[in-house]
């Protein structure tokens, strides 16, 4: 039985005062150490995810580019022209709605839980440093 994974999620990307952009006074020296600890967390709920697939079903992705956003304000709603479209410049792709699906087999499963696992081995030796007290100091 195939698997398809859906959710829709902000890309959140900070938009600074382009008169005077001052990424330092925003700076907070935990977001390091927090931004690794939700990583570890997805990552569980991602191994967690693929481990349920058998070897031998088939899953797949489903992309759809209007769901992705970019939160400019912060407010984590979706606001207008905060879509993707309505950067994507003119063309077909800014007047289709359409939905992608990528399939994966049992290889790609191995391969995706090989990264996961990195990945959140990153975030505990992150979280095991705890960095949080350096970065401030410096």
């Amino acid at each position: 039985m195939p698997h398809v994974f859906r959710r829709e999620m902000p890309m959140r990307m900070r938009v600074f005062n382009s008169v005077q952009p001052n990424i330092f006074n925003d700076f907070q020296p935990a977001a390091f150490e927090q931004v690794s600890a939700q990583l570890s967390i997805d990552m569980g709920t991602a191994i967690a995810t693929l481990i349920q697939i058998s070897d031998q079903d088939s899953f797949g992705l489903h992309l759809n580019p209007a769901d992705i956003w970019f939160d400019y304000n912060s407010n984590g709603t979706r606001d207008a022209n905060e879509g993707v479209f309505n950067h994507a410049g003119t063309g077909p792709l800014r007047e289709t709605d359409f939905a992608i699906e990528v399939r994966f087999d049992s290889s790609d499963k191995y391969w995706l839980l090989s990264r996961a696992h990195l990945f959140a081995g990153a975030g505990a030796l992150v979280q095991a440093l705890h960095p949080t007290g350096a970065i401030t100091e410096v």
